[in-house]
């Protein structure tokens, strides 16, 4: 016995156009969103007031967040130091191992 109705699917352009529109929709509506929170953020006093504070109590001389700070500090020069001198080895070794070959005329 042959079904009396058949489910055929949507065409898949039609398919694709509908998600990407939906994605679409979805990243502008998180954009929005955003927008909003950062300006919201921006413009509250109190949180300004806050961070300056927190700021200020880091870098007082004092405590262990002036320490960590300090610690950070020094641990990212060293690690750009360690990074010069690695890329300086690569390449003087690259140079070094690159000497150009004689040109050398064939016999056709």
């Amino acid at each position: 016995m042959t079904p009396r109705f058949t489910i055929v699917s949507a065409p898949l352009e039609g398919r694709v156009g509908e998600g990407i529109a939906h994605a679409a929709q979805e990243v502008m509506a998180m954009g929005a969103r955003l927008k909003q929170n950062v300006n919201e953020t921006m413009h509250d006093e109190d949180r300004r007031a806050r961070a300056v504070e927190t700021v200020s109590k880091i870098a007082m001389p004092t405590g262990l967040p002036f320490v960590l700070l300090c610690l950070f500090v020094a641990v990212y020069a060293f690690r750009e130091l360690l990074v010069r001198i690695e890329t300086k080895r690569i390449i003087r070794q690259h140079a070094l191992s690159s000497v150009p070959v004689e040109s050398r005329e064939h016999r056709d």
